[in-house]
């Protein structure tokens, strides 16, 4: 209803009462009783937040036909979560608080008007609440110069809609001189770090669409890669086998070593300096010395080593041009063969009349101090040589050249075995203990038989008549006397 008409209408009524005045019902027309009907349209406002979002202007519908006078309410399903609407303007307001959860917000608008046109509409809203979003970093982590590297430092969740990432102005250029960018859509650290960096933190912070955000700090430090100064030797044959040192910095436990991309083998490195090792086979010409850590840090020495090929056998001289008047001949060899070791003498027999120039034993030039000459035999002191049959070449008027089958190299023979050791003589078994004799029983001791009474002869004379008297007592009768 057009609200100015319905006061003024009123109005007159009351005085007419008051002046006591009959009055008649009247019917209004719809056309002068009806106010244009009041009516919420939705908007496209967003109705997803995020929990601590601070809300200032939230109109999810726009207001047909309303005036200042108009009345709104707000109610939900369970909680506002912190959101209040303007009673007369209809703007939702408040900072999001509690859980995350998905609500219906009721709107009720109403006018002042008591005619029997619709003043009052209700619409609902479906507004969804999220949590805030969290940071969290992973462990600290070391990259290594010159390797490439991608990986995601701060893990983001939650928030409404998309994430993106940031870190400070000076920590970005930071990380750029290193070789490193932080994509803001991924959170992803990615890039080949070029230089050392003393590992230090960094704060990354997660941003959702409201702006709502969460910070977490990572920790980075960039190792340098190792580097070659030089090597030892720089040249060696293509067979390999050469024993080498490489110095520069930043060698670790594991160390990897390949000349050309093939592997060196027995290295070792005492310290972060060095690194010995034996070179691998090669073909010919210079190729690249590179070093890998086990943290795949690596150093290349462009062209850092040459393999040089074995040297030719010095092909024998040229022979003399021969001289058809000094004719020489060959007429025999002895010995007919020798061992491999050489050393020993061999005389050619034969004619020699003219002085000899060259000796080839097989294509081994003898030295001119190496053979003896007569006009009917030459000495060879003979070389080393291969095992089996060997030309002789002499060379001074002529060529003469003996078969092959004139002299024969053999392998020395093999020492004969030393004779086995002599059996160890069997130990003498040791005698049996023999039983102590048994002790003789003692014979009883003779009873010793009384000695006979020795017999006493004495001659006694008788003091009277002087006649001798023989007695066998002791002493002499008496009246004798012993004599």
């Amino acid at each position: 209803m057009n609200t100015n008409l319905d006061s003024t209408i009123r109005k007159v009524l009351a005085a007419a009462v008051g002046l006591g005045a009959v009055i008649l019902p009247i019917a209004l027309s719809d056309s002068a009783s009806a106010s244009p009907a009041i009516a919420l349209t939705p908007t496209s406002a967003n109705t997803s937040f995020t929990v601590t979002q601070v809300v200032s202007n939230f109109v999810p519908f726009t207001i047909n036909n309303d005036t200042s006078t108009d009345t709104f309410t707000l109610t939900s399903s369970s909680s506002l979560h912190g959101l209040t609407i303007g009673a007369h303007t209809g703007i939702i307001a408040g900072t999001i608080s509690g859980s995350a959860a998905t609500e219906t917000f009721t709107i009720v608008v109403a006018d002042s008007s008591t005619l029997s046109a619709p003043h009052e509409d209700t619409k609902t809203v479906l507004i969804t609440i999220n949590a805030a979003p969290t940071a969290t970093a992973g462990a600290a982590k070391t990259l290594v110069g010159g390797v490439a590297a991608s990986y995601t430092p701060v893990t983001g969740a939650l928030g409404t809609g998309s994430l993106t990432y940031s870190i400070s102005s000076a920590d970005s250029t930071t990380l750029a001189s290193h070789g490193l960018t932080l994509n803001r859509g991924t959170g992803v650290l990615s890039g080949t770090p070029t230089d050392s960096l003393t590992a230090r933190n960094f704060v990354e912070t997660v941003t959702d669409v409201n702006s709502i955000s969460a910070t977490a700090t990572f920790n980075l430090g960039i190792k340098a890669a190792p580097t070659i100064t030089s090597l030892t030797t720089t040249s060696g044959s293509t067979a390999g086998g050469l024993a080498d040192t490489i110095t520069g910095t930043g060698f670790g436990p594991g160390v990897t070593v390949t000349f050309g991309g093939l592997a060196a083998t027995s290295i070792a490195n005492p310290d972060s300096n060095t690194i010995t090792l034996i070179t691998p086979a090669g073909s010919a010409g210079a190729v690249d010395v590179v070093v890998t850590n086990s943290d795949s840090g690596t150093a290349t020495l462009a062209g850092g080593f040459t393999y040089n090929a074995p040297a030719s056998p010095t092909p024998a001289a040229a022979a003399p041009a021969p001289d058809p008047a000094q004719a020489s001949t060959i007429s025999g060899v002895s010995p007919t063969s020798g061992t491999t070791v050489g050393g020993n003498s061999v005389v050619l027999s034969g004619s020699f009349p003219s002085k000899i120039v060259a000796i080839d034993v097989g294509s081994t030039r003898l030295a001119s101090t190496a053979w003896v000459q007569t006009a009917t035999s030459v000495t060879i002191a003979m070389p080393a040589g291969a095992a089996g049959p060997v030309t002789i070449v002499i060379y001074n008027g002529q060529v003469p050249t003996l078969s092959t089958s004139s002299y024969t190299y053999v392998k020395p023979a093999a020492p004969a075995p030393a004779p086995a050791p002599a059996p160890a003589p069997a130990p003498t078994p040791a005698p049996a203990p023999q039983a102590a004799p048994t002790p003789a029983t003692p014979a009883p001791a003779a009873t010793p038989t009384p000695a006979a009474k020795k017999v006493v002869k004495l001659t006694c004379v008788n003091i009277k008549t002087k006649k001798t008297k023989v007695v066998t007592t002791a002493k002499c009768p008496t009246g004798y006397k012993k004599k």
